[in-house]
């Protein structure tokens, strides 16, 4: 009689929930709780940045390309820099996104060939924008468009308005509403500065724009990239619904809220010198205005064959001025005014205006100056 063996089959099925990976988190602002991962500082000050693929740390890693990828315990990040801040050496990232609320960051930040490493944990910032901080919308134009963008300093339109212009607080609303521009080529055609529910008609909308005709001048600001478009859509849409001095305008677009960016310096060119103006951090709502004297390193007079500059994103008006006289400048306290999240100068001197920035400025030889 044939011997039957029978064999039972198992057929094991994975459970969908327990192998399947999560979607990625969204990205965005995840503060720190105890000190800063560089330098120092109060407690919560610190935030790791994801604006993916980029992710930077406030405290003085500048945005790099990141590795994000969605894991089994959540989303995965891992980044390096070749320096931050204080670190002059190779910096690591990585960090976990919890996978079941997505608002828990934890990590490791590592430094050097020491291992040196710092476990922390973050949460995620809650989203704060001009809508939902609420005000005035022509008050936001003056904060986060004129100022911000440096439209007020000195050199611009700030105390000597540049083209009769003053946009600063206070002022800008009477020098804008209703006055004819002071541009020759656009005062022959009857254009306002700001024509009451006519955007595209307001010739302080055209310079925003580049729509200009011959004659009109150039495209604002002068000075660096164009205006993001939110920022112009939000001076068109306050024009649009009348330019009221005071409210809220509805259709307004919402502004996120100015975030602070690191830069880092790069190494001092062979052959010639490198100038770190390490200025303070100013806190939401200031610039500080003046400028730095510093005696440059050479014993003696070179001349300049290049200059490169580092500057944090969103400085604005930096400039260089030789001094040419014996001995060192009268220090005066710098002026501060209220606009935004930049580094500045340590001190007031001299004639002329700097910017608000902590730039890192390279010669591959020395300028001449004292």
């Amino acid at each position: 009689m044939p011997l039957r063996v029978l064999l039972p089959l198992i057929v094991l099925l994975a459970s969908p929930a327990a192998s399947a990976v999560r979607p990625l988190c969204a990205p965005g602002r995840f503060v720190l709780q105890g000190y800063p991962l560089i330098g120092s500082g109060r407690p919560g000050t610190d935030a790791v940045i994801l604006e993916t693929p980029q992710v930077s740390i406030r405290s003085g890693c500048a945005p790099v390309e990141a590795r994000v990828w969605a894991g089994k315990r959540g989303t995965r990040i891992k980044a390096a820099w070749p320096r931050c801040g204080e670190y002059w050496r190779r910096v690591r990232l990585n960090a976990t996104i919890d996978a079941a609320t997505c608002e828990t960051m934890t990590g490791a930040f590592r430094f050097g060939r020491q291992r040196y490493k710092r476990s922390f944990s973050a949460t995620r910032a809650q989203v704060s924008t001009s809508c939902t901080r609420g005000g005035d919308t022509f008050a936001l134009i003056e904060q986060r468009v004129f100022a911000f963008r440096g439209c007020t300093v000195t050199s611009c339109h700030g105390v000597f308005g540049q083209a009769s212009l003053d946009l600063l607080p206070g002022s800008s609303y009477e020098n804008l509403v209703g006055v004819p521009a002071s541009n020759p080529a656009a005062a022959a055609a009857g254009a306002l500065r700001i024509l009451p529910g006519h955007a595209a008609e307001s010739f302080l909308s055209q310079k925003l724009h580049g729509t200009l005709a011959d004659g009109e001048g150039a495209r604002m600001p002068l000075v660096g990239p164009p205006l993001p478009q939110a920022e112009i859509d939000l001076v068109d849409a306050w024009i649009d619904a009348g330019a009221p001095r005071t409210g809220l305008v509805a259709a307004a677009p919402c502004l996120p809220e100015p975030e602070y960016v690191p830069t880092t310096p790069t190494p001092p060119p062979p052959g010639g010198y490198q100038l770190v103006l390490d200025g303070p951090t100013l806190a939401p709502g200031e610039e500080l205005e003046g400028c730095l004297w510093m005696p440059v390193p050479n014993p003696t007079d070179l001349a300049v064959g290049k200059w490169e500059f580092f500057l944090n994103p969103g400085t604005h008006h930096f400039a260089i001025f030789p001094w040419d006289k014996d001995g060192a400048p009268t220090v005066r306290r710098p002026r501060t005014t209220s606009t935004s999240t930049r580094p500045a100068s340590r001190a007031s001197c001299g004639p002329g205006p700097t910017s608000a920035s902590t730039p890192t400025t390279r010669t591959t030889s020395t300028c001449p100056s004292r």
